[in-house]
């Protein structure tokens, strides 16, 4: 797509670069916005800023 100059903004989710408390399986996707509300969250802020 770069070589064809088709540029596209992308949404990156994942784990933050800096220590994780410990924690059940749910409370660590919620503490990196990686449950269900998070995500949601995060899709609907790129959508609304691009």
């Amino acid at each position: 797509m770069h070589k064809h100059k088709i540029l596209k903004h992308t949404l990156n989710l994942g784990l933050p670069d800096q220590f994780v408390e410990q924690g059940t399986r749910e409370e660590l996707l919620t503490l990196c916005g990686l449950d269900k509300q998070g995500i949601l969250r995060q899709v609907k802020e790129f959508v609304d800023n691009s």
